[in-house]
């Protein structure tokens, strides 16, 4: 049975424990092994989901650290500010200590598995953890057993809550906060300019063109869209609703209820 199966089964069935910080700097430990930025994106991806699930039982008593790391899940983003200052993922994996001689030191946290040859590439890592961190809030919704099952919706408020504040400030810069569903303002806003597309390359097999404009994290911009749009949308019968990412997985139905 792969340790990784049991690890998961920690997180899953002891979320009153986890919340209370039981095996905290244990658990800790283990995730950034996982998500050290020098192992294959496999690993990573398999860090990413562990993490997730292990914030989602922390909840508000996670530190600043777990949220710094949240915020450095996605790369090509700009590092997080906080109280203690500028992070990066590598530097919190391995966070400077401020230690005196004869002191006892913790092991330099390093790669498990470094990319191998086979591997496939991925040409924009932004868009596919991105893409893996909305599917994963999303479908591990359900994952803790909880005894209060009222918590699963606090698990995923927190995270979405968080992707909100470290995130869509720079998906959609230019978001009016003054405005909302409940108070809407209906002034029609000033036309925008319109982007500059600059040809970036041609798909020899398909014939697919690719064009990149100035204006970054546009990518992040439609994949954000397109996740939000897919609980909106009336889904055809029998079919359910479509998240991009999660085909085959088990969606809570009421998760339009939590965005």
């Amino acid at each position: 049975m792969p340790s990784s199966f049991i690890f998961e089964k920690i997180l899953q069935l002891l979320p009153e424990k986890i919340h209370q910080r039981w095996q905290y700097h244990s658990i800790s430990l283990i995730l950034k092994k996982l998500l050290h930025t020098g192992n294959s994106l496999k690993i990573r991806l398999e860090g990413m989901r562990l993490f997730l699930l292990w914030l989602q039982a922390l909840q508000n008593n996670c530190s600043w650290e777990q949220l710094c790391m949240f915020a450095c899940l996605i790369p090509g983003f700009p590092a997080p500010p906080s109280d203690h200052g500028i992070y990066t993922l590598d530097s919190l994996i391995n966070l400077p200590l401020n230690v005196q001689e004869n002191q006892v030191t913790i092991e330099e946290i390093t790669p498990l598995v470094p990319p191998q040859s086979g591997d496939k590439a991925q040409e924009d890592l932004t868009s596919y953890f991105l893409e893996a961190l909305l599917k994963y809030m999303v479908i591990q919704v359900r994952s803790l057993e909880w005894r209060n099952r009222d918590k699963e919706e606090g698990g995923f408020a927190f995270l979405f809550s968080n992707f909100k504040k470290y995130y869509m400030p720079y998906i959609f810069p230019a978001m009016s906060r003054e405005s909302s569903l409940y108070n809407p303002v209906l002034e029609i806003p000033q036309m925008r300019p319109k982007p500059h597309y600059v040809l970036v390359r041609r798909d020899t097999e398909s014939n697919e063109v690719h064009y990149c404009t100035k204006e970054p994290f546009l990518n992040a911009r439609v994949i954000v869209i397109r996740w939000l749009v897919s609980f909106w949308l009336e889904p055809k019968p029998h079919t359910g609703t479509h998240i991009p990412g999660t085909e085959g997985e088990n969606v809570p139905k009421n998760i339009q209820v939590f965005l």
